[in-house]
């Protein structure tokens, strides 16, 4: 199994051939755990006889073994998951991925959307595990992981000097967006302009 990364480019995909989630390593978990409920609470008994299953024994918690029902089963893999269990697993979960926040880079050439979803997605999960981040750290952190240009350098100008217009982490990522656009316009202008003096 893949290792987790920080490359924003990373998504989900599905094998054709299993239709199992490729490069699934609970990274995605968000994007999973609504269905997941869904068929769990469909199949309530249906869950509880495959969780009490010989094989599954082995590879399930004690813990699970003894809930009575699928729901209360969907509840435990839920806290364990999204490291929610106990004060030391959220506290580590919290620490890694606020690292992982912090330490997030939008390559030259990277998509920046990509990137920014990546960096949404985890403050979701920090969110999840019980730690908020005030909108103008995390906005700091958005438009620190951007890569170097003018229209760049300027948002964080915006950002640092507290302007109505980036006071908020998504109105910073609508801006950043927009800012992208504008990078790839003027890149092929240079391009074509750059073709046609030859």
């Amino acid at each position: 199994m893949p290792k987790p990364t920080t490359d924003a480019t990373w998504e989900i995909e599905v094998s054709e051939k299993t239709g199992r989630p490729i490069h699934w390593n609970g990274q995605n978990f968000q994007y999973y755990k609504k269905p997941m409920e869904i068929a769990a609470c469909r199949k309530d008994a249906d869950l509880v006889k495959i969780m009490k299953e010989e094989k599954s024994r082995r590879r399930t918690p004690p813990q699970m073994m003894e809930l009575e029902d699928g729901s209360a089963m969907w509840k435990c893999l839920c806290e364990r998951i999204e490291g929610t269990a106990n004060k030391q697993t959220r506290a580590m979960t919290n620490r890694q991925l606020y690292t992982q926040l912090e330490a997030a880079r939008c390559k030259q050439n990277g998509s920046v959307k990509n990137h920014l979803n990546y960096m949404c997605r985890l403050h979701t999960r920090l969110k999840t595990v019980g730690m908020t981040l005030d909108d103008a750290v995390l906005s700091g952190m958005l438009v620190s992981s951007l890569p170097t240009s003018e229209q760049f350098d300027r948002l964080r100008g915006y950002v640092d000097t507290g302007m109505s217009c980036v006071d908020t982490p998504d109105k910073v990522v609508a801006m950043a967006i927009t800012f992208d656009k504008a990078n790839r316009a003027d890149s092929q202008l240079q391009r074509a302009f750059g073709s046609s003096k030859q």
